[in-house]
């Protein structure tokens, strides 16, 4: 009843706001492939972004607007050529993100190792969102995001368990445009000898890769930047 409430209120506003539009539930998707020793990572959900490319995400188109409701960050593993059928986590999953040491047959570029723990720098960081050069929230910790379950088996029963994990309600609500800019920046703890990247080895892995996903849950706006 809680979820319902919200929503409506969401509509409530969404027709206030933007009057003779049309307002449908709905999400965003970014991601950002992580790499060791890079601590900073700037999201944007506009369509033309880079962080939207993946056909796996979903963008802002121009003309629409979007009320963010939700926010919700999420790890995931995959072949970026199979991207799509990765399963979003809401913590470092071992079964997901097992600690590499010392591989061999590398692809061009691969690290030879990777240690499971040091996912744990994401939720130990903070982010930022800044819409149009202005600070909406300033210092978020990415900690409230980490849901790990009870009961911990197999991945399939441990893993996003509870569709609502990893979100976080929005208070004040955000309003994004397609036309106008706006950046959800991510700085994780810096430490020597990070190991967060994927693993990628010329027998089957070549192309694998570690993300981390930023959804949106909220109401869109169809023509809602035009208004």
């Amino acid at each position: 009843m809680k979820i319902t409430n919200r929503n409506r209120a969401l509509l409530e506003m969404a027709k206030q706001r933007f009057p003779a539009r049309t307002a449908t539930l709905s999400y965003l998707r970014a991601e950002l492939v992580l790499l060791n020793n890079v601590t900073t990572y700037k999201f944007s959900f506009l369509s033309n972004s880079p962080q939207t490319a993946n056909p796996a995400s979903l963008g802002l188109d121009s003309t629409d607007a979007f009320i963010c409701d939700k926010l919700g960050f999420f790890l995931a593993a995959r072949n970026k050529s199979q991207s799509g059928v990765e399963r979003l986590h809401t913590y470092p999953a071992q079964d997901t993100f097992p600690t590499v040491t010392g591989a061999t047959s590398l692809a061009p570029g691969s690290p030879a190792n990777f240690k499971n723990h040091h996912l744990n720098l994401i939720y130990n960081g903070r982010y930022k969102i800044t819409l149009d050069n202005k600070v909406y929230f300033e210092k978020m910790d990415m900690f409230r995001h980490l849901y790990v379950p009870d009961v911990q088996t197999t991945e399939g029963q441990v893993s996003r368990i509870d569709t609502s994990a990893g979100f976080v309600n929005l208070e004040p609500y955000l309003i994004l445009s397609g036309e106008r800019k706006h950046e959800i920046e991510v700085v994780l703890p810096s430490i020597t000898g990070m190991e967060i990247e994927a693993v990628r080895q010329t027998t089957g892995t070549a192309d694998k890769e570690h993300i981390l996903v930023l959804i949106a849950q909220g109401m869109l706006i169809s023509s809602g930047a035009t208004k």
